[in-house]
């Protein structure tokens, strides 16, 4: 009977076939015929491609974005894995049983996706790596931040109301405990905790210096709390008494807060501190009177600086004082109209030395953050005593429970941005008392509670979040 050896004779076999299970060299092959003789192969054969061994677990680049957050870009992941011979695919599963090859690598998520993914690496001849960890991937491409809103007004009737002005602005109303309009824009404390605003509302014909000068709506919000007491201006005593002058254009608050291309000269006290995130001093009293102040850990951060729209600001005033003529509605209309802090005591014959400053007025500003406007104030009252309060003045808000039906209604007395006339000041500046009510008579150089506002680029998308605090709107700029 024919047989077969493999091994220089030394085991015959009938089969003419042997497996093996490792590479082997220096394979002799013998071959028997049935009488008995034997032919010896001229060469010995070796088997070098048996390949076993599995590829390395394979790492896991996401280029930047972060396991188990929402993203409104594009996700790219980036397999790379080693292999004795080759890596030939690479493999995702929900759940380490049924598996997809990964279409590309690197492979870029561009539609949206909420999935947990493992992955693994193939060789060229089938032999898997173990899996790696678990990968959450979450991406929604969101909706543009001002369709959001106005969509959301459509259905939300109770805590989104149309102002009655001319641009009809869209705004968050009623008391505070039941208005959510939390928003994340991507400010974080030291710690790595969200610093949440909140939305005012829709404001429609906004100048965004941004987008050539162009009228649009853009979302205007606040600063959820207060990044402290500090003068809206301060001056020496030679100008205004040391009281400061209520012109946010020159203004010392309007120069801690933004950068210092919208403003001239290099401050040596509070100059861009909050836009920088810097420390230093900040102007709190009379005759330039100043204490320390850190924003290191609470001052805009660059992701938030990059969703902030460049605008144009209202910074007129009413005519004269008159406390009977702060509704909101007449409060609007003097923001937007062409009067002056300083244009009543001017007019009254200088003001002596409360009135000898001379500083420009100005009725428009162009910067990125600036405080909330009183109206803006007026029009954030809700529920069954919206219409009462709207219609009155806003120096008697404390009354008719409309500061506790007004979610703007802070806990300690607060800026505005706007100037107050006054027969003989030019000192005076609007703010809103802790107990709800707007008044005049606040000199500049006083330390208030200063709450930042900004119009957000109308780029910016929402993408995840219902509004509440512990569920803050997520916002994204378009890729």
């Amino acid at each position: 009977t024919a047989a077969y050896s493999f091994n220089n004779g030394t085991d015959w076999q009938a089969s003419n076939k042997k497996e093996y299970q490792a590479n082997e060299s220096n394979i002799i092959i013998k071959v028997r015929d049935n009488a008995g003789n034997i032919y010896t192969y001229p060469t010995a054969q070796s088997i070098t491609n048996i390949d076993k061994e599995p590829p390395s677990v394979p790492t896991v680049n996401l280029n930047g974005y972060v396991s188990g957050t929402v993203t409104g870009n594009d996700i790219k992941i980036t397999l790379t894995s080693t292999d004795n011979q080759s890596v030939s695919y690479y493999e995702y599963s929900t759940n380490k049983s049924s598996t997809t090859r990964v279409p590309n690598n690197p492979w870029t998520i561009s539609d949206e996706l909420n999935a947990t993914y493992y992955f693994r690496a193939v060789d060229h001849v089938g032999n898997p790596s173990g899996w790696t960890g678990a990968y959450t991937i979450n991406k929604k491409n969101g909706t543009p931040i001002v369709d959001y809103f106005k969509n959301l007004a459509k259905t939300d009737t109770t805590n989104l109301k149309t102002d009655d002005t001319s641009e009809a602005n869209i705004r968050y109303v009623g008391a505070n405990e039941t208005v959510n309009n939390y928003i994340d824009i991507g400010d974080k404390d030291s710690a790595g905790n969200p610093i949440l605003w909140r939305i005012i509302g829709v404001m429609n014909n906004i100048t965004n210096l941004d987008n050539g000068g162009q009228k649009e709506s853009l979302v205007k919000i606040i600063r959820a709390d207060s990044i402290g007491n500090y003068s809206w201006d301060s001056s020496a005593s030679g100008i205004n008494n040391g009281y400061g002058v209520n012109e946010w254009s020159k203004a010392d608050l309007m120069k801690l807060l933004n950068p210092k291309e919208v403003y001239s000269g290099t401050p040596t006290i509070g100059g861009s501190l909050y836009w920088n995130r810097g420390s230093g001093s900040c102007y709190d009293d009379d005759y330039d009177g100043n204490t320390t102040c850190n924003f290191t850990s609470i001052g805009i951060s660059e992701e938030a600086k990059n969703k902030i729209a460049k605008v144009r600001w209202n910074t007129g005033t009413f005519a004269t004082y008159s406390t009977s003529d702060w509704t909101a509605s007449a409060t609007y209309e003097a923001e937007r109209g062409s009067h002056n802090g300083k244009e009543q005591c001017t007019s009254n014959g200088g003001g002596g030395t409360n009135c000898n400053d001379e500083v420009p007025r100005t009725t428009t500003w162009e910067g990125y953050i600036g405080l909330m406007y009183p109206s803006d104030y007026g029009y954030a009252v809700g529920g069954s005593v919206r219409e009462t309060c709207i219609g009155k003045s806003m120096y008697d808000y404390n009354s008719d429970s409309c500061n506790t039906n007004d979610w703007l209604t802070p806990s300690n007395t607060t800026w505005t941005m706007t100037p107050a006339p006054n027969s003989s000041l030019a000192i005076n500046v609007f703010g809103v008392n802790s107990s709800g009510y707007v008044f005049g008579g606040g000199s500049a150089s006083h330390a208030y509670g200063v709450q930042p506002v900004v119009y957000l680029s109308s780029s910016v998308k929402i993408i995840d979040g219902n509004g509440e605090k512990g569920t803050p709107y997520k916002t994204q700029l378009a890729s």
